[in-house]
């Protein structure tokens, strides 16, 4: 038996079945098991891609165990009442009561499942993700990786991950789903191997994990699967299987025979109009009429923008305005450079900043392909 407050168990379960969702459930169960010695409460669940335990501290009367399904859970935790204390207990049929206040409570259906164990592996390597990097990671890569089961994935199946390698520059972190990339080198340890994350892993763990956390993260003996350790996490993720493509030839740089200098954000604002105003299949295109830049949704919008050409050739672009937003949302410079070499070419976004700090991101490069007007 177990106290907890109200809140604090709605947010801690919501967050554990987001990241069970995200794992791909081999068994739609989560496990919560309650030590009195310890004075903690522990979840978890085991998944195709992810198996996690998330551990906290909280009042224990009395050792408890069960499992329940992650749908139950969710719907039963969702409707109990605000600023209450809850209780969680077996009542006197042996059912799982969630109780509160004099006699309220809702009862929790349980299944017959043994809870799985996760032992650590032996492991060859430790490495730690600064504070904060996975969150970045998660929200700047992960977000271009392919979709699980998508064409891209079919295809090449590392697609569905991030990619981290060591070069001399540094770490070399990378993601595409064929019709975008991002690549930067981060200042950070890795392991002699290449591997590549899966992109649901890198979601699932930042969901029940702060933002600002130093996550460790070890490679196992067959180099298959890697464990990750927070201040309250212990879980162990597959490793996505093969090499990852060659995405450096996706890339041009600021000296491209075709190169765009725009505002940042009122790029970011017009294309978040077109995308808007778009439907399911929006196509933006953007070009230079007379001495003006013009954004474009056909016989829809126009929009002057503030953009000009720096490089001889005056070719415009036609993109997905979903693509352009990724992208530039990632960048979080003043100024962007949209580069390409011929019409039709992928684009290469870089910062168009002038000053090399590191909030000039002048490291992260983000490609995203034309499409046919």
């Amino acid at each position: 038996m177990f106290k907890i407050n109200v809140e604090r168990l709605q947010n801690e379960v919501g967050n554990i079945v987001t990241a069970a969702k995200r794992s791909r459930l081999q068994q739609s169960y989560i496990f919560v098991s309650a030590s009195k010695e310890k004075g903690t409460v522990s979840f978890s669940f085991s998944g195709e891609v992810l198996s996690v335990v998330k551990t906290i501290e909280t009042e224990v009367t009395e050792d408890l165990s069960f499992a329940t399904s992650v749908l139950e859970f969710q719907l039963k935790v969702s409707s109990l009442p605000d600023e209450v204390e809850i209780t969680v207990a077996l009542n006197p049929k042996g059912q799982l009561f969630l109780k509160w206040g004099n006699g309220s409570g809702i009862i929790l259906l349980t299944v017959d499942e043994e809870r799985i164990e996760l032992n650590s592996p032996e492991t060859i390597k430790s490495i730690s993700f600064p504070q904060g990097k996975w969150n970045y990671f998660t929200l700047n890569f992960a977000t271009f990786c392919a979709l699980p089961n998508s064409k891209a994935a079919d295809k090449s199946p590392t697609c569905a991950g991030v990619n981290f390698s060591k070069s001399e520059a540094g770490t070399v972190v990378q993601a595409t789903n064929s019709v975008k990339a991002i690549k930067s080198i981060e200042e950070m340890d890795w392991f002699d191997v290449a591997l590549t994350i899966p992109r649901d892993t890198f979601f699932a763990i930042t969901e029940i994990v702060p933002s600002n956390e130093i996550i460790t993260v070890s490679l196992d003996q067959t180099k298959t699967k890697i464990i990750i350790e927070g201040s309250s996490v212990f879980a162990i993720s597959r490793l996505l299987d093969g090499n990852f493509p060659n995405t450096e030839k996706l890339f041009c740089d600021k000296n491209s025979s075709i190169v765009w200098r725009a505002d940042r954000m009122e790029l970011l604002e017009t294309t978040r109009r077109v995308k808007k105003l778009g439907g399911q299949t929006p196509i933006m295109s953007v070009f230079k009429k007379d001495t003006k830049h013009y954004a474009v949704l056909k016989d829809i919008l126009t929009e002057k923008i503030g953009a000009v050409i720096d490089s001889e050739k005056e070719e415009g672009f036609v993109v997905n305005p979903n693509n352009l937003e990724a992208a530039l949302t990632v960048l979080r410079t003043e100024e962007v450079l949209l580069a390409f070499t011929q019409k039709a070419a992928p684009i290469t976004l870089l910062s168009g900043d002038d000053d090399e700090s590191e909030n000039s991101r002048s490291n992260l490069k983000v490609m995203i392909a034309q499409v046919k007007q």
